[in-house]
């Protein structure tokens, strides 16, 4: 019969995948950010005199890009310790459990193997807060982006010459503003699964080979 154990073990190695296309999604938004950064800094060097309060906002902006592509760093360095974990995690229960079905002695043998994967399960489970703890600096980042954006695209309405770049610059930030936002949320969402998918101590001693096997090779 299948365990809980088991089963938690599959449901890990769904979200190895699952995070390794989350990685690419951070990696874009990333990509997103700076680029509106540079878009507004560039805008901010036309106005000249007249638009010091549009500089001064396409500056803030700037650093709340590079203290986000940091933040966001994070979480990727993060997000790739848990998925190698993970696949550590998983490689070892199945042979574990292979050997066990084909009826091989294990002896002491298996304790070590699930002392092993139970260090890796709790080790993925501590970059699980870390990734949350990243997420929740994130979504305090673009928030400010976003505000700082919104007071860029006033400042443009005082010169007619930065109001269609700014308002366009805007459009990407509010749209790059909402990808990271979905994408943190399944994030947090995976993050959680996972952190509950994680097999506990329990789950192992209750899991037993299935002897039947072995009596048949005896």
């Amino acid at each position: 019969a299948i365990t809980q154990a088991e089963i938690s073990v599959q449901e890990l190695a769904t979200h190895s995948g699952q995070i390794e296309a989350s990685n690419k999604a951070l990696d874009d938004i990333a990509k997103q950010i700076n680029m509106f950064a540079l878009n507004a800094t560039i805008e901010a060097s036309r106005t000249g005199n007249n638009g010091q309060g549009f500089s001064v906002i396409a500056n803030e902006i700037s650093k709340m890009s590079r203290s986000s592509h940091e933040m966001l760093g994070k979480v990727t360095s993060s997000l790739f310790r848990v998925k190698e974990k993970i696949d550590a995690t998983t490689a070892v229960f199945a042979t574990s459990h292979a050997e066990a079905s084909r009826g091989v002695e294990l002896g002491s043998g298996l304790t070590d193997i699930f002392e092993d994967l139970l260090e890796k399960a709790n080790a993925a489970n501590d970059s699980l807060g870390s990734i949350n703890e990243s997420i929740q600096s994130q979504f305090s980042s673009l928030a400010n982006i976003q505000n700082s954006s919104e007071e860029l695209a006033t400042v443009a309405e005082k010169n007619a010459a930065s109001a269609n770049m700014v308002a366009s610059v805007t459009e990407e930030t509010a749209a790059a503003v909402e990808y990271v936002t979905r994408s943190a949320m399944e994030l947090t969402r995976i993050s959680e699964s996972l952190s509950q998918s994680i097999p506990t101590a329990k789950m192992f001693d209750e899991w037993q080979p299935d002897d039947s096997n072995e009596k048949a090779s005896q």
